[in-house]
């Protein structure tokens, strides 16, 4: 879904204005003291007002079991509800828009299951608001987007959904704000909440920070530092990501 890394905006994908069609795609590679995470992505923008987007995702989780990879493959649709995030600065009301996410979780019989997780597959759903604001800190722009998520899933849903702690949805904050240092360079910070369901392991909030620079419109390279906290019984997971995205 258009946005952050951690976090979906109320932005719609692509570069197309309200009557045309446009898109993106996305590449993402992260690594913490013991995990490797993959993944990419592609969105469709229809008229800057719906999205639908797919993405598919792969964890090496072989520090736990030898061999071990999770993943997860998500559809997702976005509806752009109201508002304007960039072309109505004077306008106090932001983007906002509603999003719908389907996931699977892959090989969910093995671990997933075995750890407590109640499905592989489910639904997610979040309520978007984003604005840019102009000239708002030392005569630079700065973006704001919160975003509430109705989820239960452990881990981003690499481990299923739902477990023995608790089975049903829970409502999870997440915010981005990123300032302009200039045309196109962008530093800023993300924070999610997760739900921590499984009593097998300690399940706790992300957040990044992270610089992202865009020489070409079409084009955007984005280095973070990514803190995951404790994963399948790992302490402290942090590390880089580089994430490479493209627009048309």
């Amino acid at each position: 879904a258009a946005g952050g890394g951690l976090v979906p905006w109320a932005l719609i994908a692509g570069l197309e204005t309200r009557d045309q069609i446009g898109g993106s795609a996305f590449a993402t590679h992260a690594h913490t003291g013991d995990f490797t995470f993959k993944a990419a992505g592609l969105a469709v923008g229809f008229g800057d007002r719906f999205e639908v987007s797919y993405a598919r995702q792969r964890f090496d989780a072989g520090v736990v079991i030898a061999g071990l990879e999770l993943g997860q493959d998500i559809v997702a649709m976005k509806l752009r509800l109201a508002g304007d995030a960039v072309f109505a600065p004077d306008h106090p009301l932001p983007q906002i828009a509603l999003g719908i996410l389907a996931k699977k979780t892959l090989d969910f019989d093995f671990v997933p299951r075995a750890v407590g997780a109640r499905k592989g597959e489910d639904l997610e759903f979040y309520l978007a608001a984003t604005k840019l604001y102009f000239a708002a800190v030392g005569g630079r722009n700065l973006l704001l987007n919160a975003t509430l998520r109705a989820g239960r899933g452990n881990q981003f849903g690499l481990l299923g959904f739902g477990g023995d702690r608790h089975a049903g949805y829970r409502l999870l904050p997440e915010a981005s704000a990123a300032l302009f240092l200039g045309e196109s360079l962008l530093l800023g910070a993300e924070y999610r909440a997760k739900p921590d369901a499984l009593g097998a392991f300690v399940e706790q909030r992300a957040w990044d920070a992270f610089v992202a620079w865009n020489p070409h419109k079409r084009v955007t390279l984005t280095a973070a530092w990514l803190d995951l906290g404790s994963i399948a019984g790992k302490r402290a997971q942090r590390g880089a990501y580089v994430s490479l995205w493209l627009g048309f």
